[in-house]
């Protein structure tokens, strides 16, 4: 995680950016709990990380298929080219200081 946000950023941010990224794109411990952090090595190296949480979302019978008509972001400098790919359009760009120092972010939306 360390090494990804500190390697990947460098053609998009200084290092007072990456050293406040940490903070804010630190690890999750939600995911840890949940039991849906994993870890995945290719070669027997370590290839990436990740994960998503096992919180759910339910929705009442009459409600149903009312809404969600498009999906939301928010990505890294050098995540944008990745959800570009994905049919994602950038809709807002965001200074993000909660690591002490502001970091580009950009809001990214996809009609479904």
């Amino acid at each position: 995680m360390n090494t990804a946000i500190a390697e990947l950023q460098k053609p998009f941010v200084d290092e007072r950016q990456i050293a406040s990224s940490r903070t804010i794109m630190g690890l999750d411990t939600q995911l840890i709990d949940d039991g849906t952090y994993f870890i995945v090595a290719a070669d027997g190296k370590l290839a990436g990380c990740g994960g998503w949480s096992r919180r759910a979302m339910y929705t009442h019978p009459h409600q149903i298929r009312k809404g969600f008509r498009k999906v939301e972001l928010m990505a890294t400098m050098a995540g944008e080219p990745l959800y570009r790919s994905c049919g994602y359009e950038p809709c807002e760009r965001v200074m993000d200081d909660r690591g002490g120092v502001a970091v580009p972010l950009l809001r990214m939306r996809k009609s479904l």
